[in-house]
């Protein structure tokens, strides 16, 4: 893929990001610089640049002294969902704006890669409170977030490594997710209804519930 079509999917995604009512989303939330690339080419804020070490992975970073979301392109240009790609760079933006806010609960992922333990009971009560959780958001059962929080607090007070850690990333990429799920909605209200529909039963899989990402 050549820096024109790396064009062509920066305006793609320019156009859509500029139907999003950012301040809707989240207080004072509002648009970002952003880069696509590939391995050895990079589009960003609507020109060309030398593609540098600093791009790597899809995440924000800090570019010339100011945070912006980037995002590498791996995929054919046919086989892209623009209204999906573009929410995700809202991820990343909010990344960005997380920076700018000094935001700083971001968990140690090398620590707990060395340090989370994969205890049978954490893990249960974890699932449970997934439980309660999904009751919570779908009926609204009040009772359904009471007892979330008596396990959340269990958990603290048992594991407590575990649970501060999983609070962490709750905390940074939970409400990324939020945000990005909110844009993809204001994009297109059905693909938006479908993420939170595939959220909620990932939240539930037991097989998703050892470790956050």
């Amino acid at each position: 893929m050549g820096l024109y079509m790396l064009s062509i999917i920066y305006d793609e995604i320019s156009t859509r990001l500029h139907q999003i009512e950012f301040k809707t989303i989240w207080n004072n939330f509002n648009l970002y610089k952003f880069a696509v690339y590939n391995d050895s080419e990079c589009f960003f804020d609507g020109r060309y640049i030398s593609k540098t070490d600093e791009f790597l992975a899809n995440t924000s970073i800090l570019y010339q002294g100011e945070f912006i979301a980037i995002w590498k392109i791996n995929e054919p240009f046919e086989s892209i969902d623009f209204d999906e790609l573009t929410s995700k760079i809202v991820h990343e933006m909010f990344h960005a704006f997380q920076q700018q806010s000094h935001e700083n609960r971001y968990p140690n992922e090398m620590e707990a890669l060395m340090q989370y333990t994969y205890d049978r009971t954490n893990l249960s009560i974890k699932l449970q409170e997934a439980q309660y959780l999904n009751s919570f958001f779908i009926s609204g059962n009040r009772r359904s977030f009471d007892d979330f929080l008596k396990c959340r607090k269990h958990r603290l007070q048992t594991f407590p490594y575990e649970t501060t850690y999983e609070s962490q990333v709750e905390q940074i990429e939970g409400t990324a997710q939020y945000v990005e799920l909110l844009a993809l909605e204001q994009l297109n209200e059905s693909k938006g209804q479908s993420a939170w529909k595939r959220l909620f039963e990932n939240t539930l899989n037991p097989k998703l519930t050892s470790l956050s990402e």
